[in-house]
């Protein structure tokens, strides 16, 4: 669901102008980022059904990065990191603790929207009881919730943002590649995926993302 977190970092941006949009992409897929590391560090795994190629649906055992617990977690170190080491320009344009909590609540959305999409796999905390409403069983639901987050998140930023609109259109522009990617990934004919190949490419996808966002949002005037 990557194009739909992204989505919400484009909103946390909305809502406080000065914080940085890098940094609140970074923030919404930050539970991501975790997943695909410790995927290539074998501690958890993305398995891939015989008939992925028909279904496209994936099966996840990530105990850590997304039970809600773990998640909660992560959302304290993102928001203690930028605090820590990030956010001093924020202190200069009032936006420090407005900041501390968006990049909290962005990096804690990560859960419930993965919620809403994946299967029974959802724990609370590592070891319990999966949960998930499933909507990747009823495509195209999932795929309109993540290009809707993703629209009206860019409306919110284009509306708000005092960046040029070249700059936007080119944020605009990486939310389109990015949707492109998840539209491929619930209807493309696609050859079966190796899990680490996966997460490589999840990690280059998000990369691209928070990149191309940095690259367009870069001023020195601006928050952390």
């Amino acid at each position: 669901m990557l194009v739909g977190h992204i989505g919400i970092g484009l909103t946390a941006k909305a809502i406080e102008p000065h914080m940085k949009l890098g940094t609140m992409l970074a923030a919404a897929l930050f539970v991501d980022i975790v997943f695909y590391l410790l995927v290539l560090a074998g501690v958890e795994h993305i398995a891939v059904p015989r008939d992925y190629g028909v279904s496209h649906l994936l099966s996840f055992h990530f105990p850590y990065s997304h039970s809600l617990l773990g998640s909660v977690l992560l959302s304290v170190v993102a928001a203690l990191a930028w605090a820590m080491w990030g956010g001093r320009r924020a202190r200069r344009h009032g936006a420090y603790w407005d900041g501390i909590a968006l990049i909290a609540i962005a990096a804690l959305s990560h859960w419930f929207l993965d919620l809403a999409v994946h299967p029974a796999e959802m724990p609370l905390f590592p070891g319990g009881e999966g949960y998930g409403l499933g909507l990747w069983r009823h495509q195209p639901a999932a795929l309109l919730l993540e290009l809707a987050l993703a629209a009206g998140g860019f409306t919110a930023f284009a509306l708000r943002s005092s960046l040029r609109w070249g700059r936007k259109l080119t944020v605009g522009a990486m939310v389109a590649v990015v949707a492109a990617f998840s539209v491929e990934e619930a209807f493309g004919q696609v050859a079966t995926p190796d899990p680490v190949i996966m997460a490589l490419f999840g990690l280059i996808v998000i990369a691209f993302a928070v990149g191309v966002a940095a690259a367009a949002d870069y001023s020195r005037r601006l928050a952390g």
